[in-house]
């Protein structure tokens, strides 16, 4: 009695002390190589090209923290369309890119930005600086990978996922990936300039396949600390969407403020 008590009580301890657990790898069992792994991410991102949603997006900046109301609407490879409301759904900041130029409309200060679609440009609303491609690819559930030569795989016992690892030289890159579903849960790109986290969370399982309804963006800046949480509440995706939502130009009568890559507005305005 007294040695399965005590079986029993070492069984407990060790379940708190964070034994690894177990990891369901599915049919395919566990993988190895880590082209057949990147392969099977590739596929399971392909599947969302586009995608409407409406829900909150939740902001932690130095200045302050808020929760709002959100509409989200991106078709890849580069088109967007990201909405923050007030309690009452007033527009308080509405970004828009067709893949080129961006447009951004910043109802505090009562202007509209215009200019190329440069990272320093979309962190004006994103507050980290990312290309359209790579913010389009984040609202599709997929996470950005650096050109490295070479990954390598490992399995994270205590994330209960395979990490990837890699590197281009300048970059390096973490990425935390799902057995069962070969999708993206975490990625983590890193540089002497900082760089950013991305986590993808909230999977619904379908129709018409598995995704994220939450997708977390953290900068890893010492000098421009974020951090950005999007839920999404009602969710559409591959349906057509109208191009006009991704037009960077300005409502009529709104004068704009014409910016440079950098975001500094040009003197005089070409326009």
């Amino acid at each position: 009695m007294h040695k399965a008590f005590y079986a029993a009580l070492l069984i407990s301890l060790a379940g708190l002390l964070g034994c690894p657990r177990r990891i369901d790898f599915g049919p395919r069992g566990e993988l190895h190589d880590p082209q057949e792994l990147l392969a099977l991410v590739d596929q399971a991102e392909q599947a969302a090209t586009s995608l409407s949603a409406e829900g909150q997006v939740h902001f932690d900046l130095p200045e302050g923290q808020a929760t709002v109301g959100a509409f989200v609407s991106a078709a890849a490879p580069a088109s967007l369309n990201l909405q923050a409301n007030d309690f009452f759904g007033r527009p308080q900041s509405v970004l828009a890119c067709d893949g080129t130029r961006f447009g951004l409309w910043v109802a505090a200060e009562n202007a509209y930005y215009l200019g190329p679609a440069t990272p320093a440009n979309l962190a004006r609303f994103i507050r980290v600086p990312l290309s359209p491609v790579e913010v389009v690819a984040l609202l599709l559930g997929r996470a950005p990978r650096i050109a490295a030569a070479r990954w390598t795989l490992e399995v994270d016992r205590e994330a209960g996922a395979y990490r990837l690892r890699g590197s281009d030289g300048q970059r390096s890159q973490s990425l935390w990936v799902d057995p069962l579903t070969a999708r993206p849960v975490r990625s983590e790109v890193t540089s002497d300039a900082g760089g950013y986290r991305a986590r993808f969370g909230e999977l619904q399982p379908g129709p018409p396949f598995p995704f994220p309804r939450l997708v977390a963006l953290e900068s890893l800046s010492r000098a421009s600390p974020a951090r950005l949480e999007l839920r999404a509440s009602k969710l559409a995706l591959n349906e057509a969407i109208d191009p006009s939502q991704f037009s960077p130009d300005p409502p009529e009568g709104i004068p704009a403020i014409e910016v440079d890559g950098a975001g500094v507005p040009r003197s005089p305005s070409p326009r």
